[in-house]
């Protein structure tokens, strides 16, 4: 799984050249704050990103983790993709996947 710092309001991860284009994610959301955050919404962006969990309460000094079924058999080639996580204060935090697909 792939860390997230919710104390940062972007994480961006570079996955490189992926060799699969069906796979599923986990993020594990860490809370190094001494407040419990609260994640009201996640939005995949399009399609070809869908979060299993949409709502996570991640206490203090805990990590939950953040499943995300990805699909991008329809690309190739470079990609970005973004993850919005929405807390209950409305704010938000952007997770940011920048990978390559190899050319069918």
């Amino acid at each position: 799984s792939l860390l997230v710092d919710l104390d940062s309001s972007t994480t961006v991860f570079n996955l490189g050249v992926l060799d699969t284009a069906v796979f599923n994610w986990n993020f594990e959301l860490e809370n190094k704050d001494d407040e419990i955050i609260s994640i009201v919404d996640v939005d995949g962006g399009c399609g070809c990103l869908s979060p299993q969990n949409k709502v996570l309460d991640v206490s203090p000094g805990e990590s939950e983790i953040l499943e995300v079924q990805v699909d991008l058999s329809k690309y190739e080639g470079k990609l970005g993709r973004r993850i919005e996580l929405i807390l209950e204060d409305g704010s938000k935090k952007s997770i940011i996947l920048l990978m390559e697909l190899q050319k069918k």
